[in-house]
């Protein structure tokens, strides 16, 4: 397709369906075809016991998360008893020191490159808790289960 053919006369653009080569008009359905596809695999991969799993999991992290947060996030208002399987927070508190959202992102975004470049200096983390980094291994051996029921 050639500039010419997308050019009109008024000298504005438009897109041509009727080229030779052309497959035509996609409507906005098919342009979904890939995230349908990948939705039914998971379907299909986890069955129903699996959905229902990592539904929960899904819901359980998102709280564990929103929990988390709260003191250092102002969660939204929709959230009185928890959320599903994710929440909004505004950073507010952290907006009274000049700190906006992209602030954060940015701080977040270079965490992870740091984490890319530099993974030894992650292997402590958490530093600012209690418990360090735990010895997954270790903890998996000798489990110290209570029973709470």
């Amino acid at each position: 397709m050639t500039n010419a053919n997308r050019q009109r006369e008024d000298g504005t653009f438009a897109l041509h369906y009727d080229e030779p080569f052309s497959i035509g008009y996609k409507s906005p359905f098919y342009g979904n075809f890939l995230v349908l596809l990948r939705a039914c695999s998971y379907i299909l991969l986890l069955g129903l016991n699996g959905l229902i799993e990592a539904g929960e999991h899904a819901v359980l992290n998102a709280n564990y998360l929103l929990a988390s947060l709260k003191d250092l996030y102002k969660p939204g208002a929709a959230y009185p008893l928890g959320c599903m399987h994710e929440f909004v927070v505004s950073p507010i508190k952290q907006m009274e020191h000049n700190v906006h959202a992209i602030d954060i992102a940015k701080a977040l975004r270079d965490i992870a490159e740091l984490a890319e470049n530099n993974s030894e200096a992650f292997a402590e983390i958490p530093v600012t808790t209690p418990v360090t980094s735990l010895d997954e291994i270790k903890a998996a051996r000798d489990m110290d289960i209570v029973n709470l029921g």
